[in-house]
């Protein structure tokens, strides 16, 4: 078991994502069975070391399913099931450290929505937001990308002939984060 997917990746939590996981797998949002959350808890009361002796497959079958006979197959789909939520934990961890892309989708939601009042005041904040912004890394052009890309399909959906505008700017973007990424790499 040690050397599973699933103890591996629990093995680099730190202590306090042992209790925000907790907290992810017991949402109906990310997880619909109890037995993944049963599971996790299992598993959390041998954190972090997870001893071989104590952290079997028969020992996690048999706390999970006291009436069952053992099944390989069916231990190794909650294995797999709950190493995919932590890959979705870690996605979702990792996405709030970078709000670059936040913004991006967020305009993106509104013009999928069809939401074009509520569209144009959010892209004049976050375009006001980048105005200010003092620092300009690759990460800021990034996000000066994605945010004239959603003006790009905005003024698409619109049918508005402005759109040309902001494809110049989306081109100017990306050709600036390409060269930030790169000059980063050579130094």
């Amino acid at each position: 078991m040690k050397k599973s997917k699933l103890i591996t990746y629990l093995m680099t939590f730190q202590k306090d994502e042992f209790k925000l996981f907790e907290q992810f797998v017991a949402s109906p949002y990310f997880n619909t069975k109890q037995e993944l959350v049963d599971f996790y808890k299992f598993l959390q009361k041998y954190a972090p070391n997870f001893p071989e002796n104590k952290v079997t497959k028969t020992a996690i079958y048999k706390t999970l399913y006291p009436n069952k006979s053992y099944n390989e197959k069916q231990l190794s789909y909650l294995m797999s099931d709950l190493s995919k939520l932590i890959e979705q934990f870690f996605t979702i961890e990792k996405s709030k450290d970078k709000a670059t892309t936040d913004d991006a989708y967020f305009l993106d939601a509104l013009i999928d929505r069809k939401l074009p009042k509520a569209f144009q005041q959010n892209f004049r904040k976050v375009n006001k937001d980048l105005e200010e912004t003092v620092i300009h890394n690759a990460e800021f052009y990034l996000k000066e990308y994605l945010i004239h890309n959603a003006a790009v399909r905005y003024h698409l959906s619109q049918q508005s002939r402005k759109s040309n505008e902001y494809q110049q700017l989306v081109t100017n973007s990306l050709d600036n984060f390409y060269f930030a990424e790169k000059l980063q790499h050579s130094c």
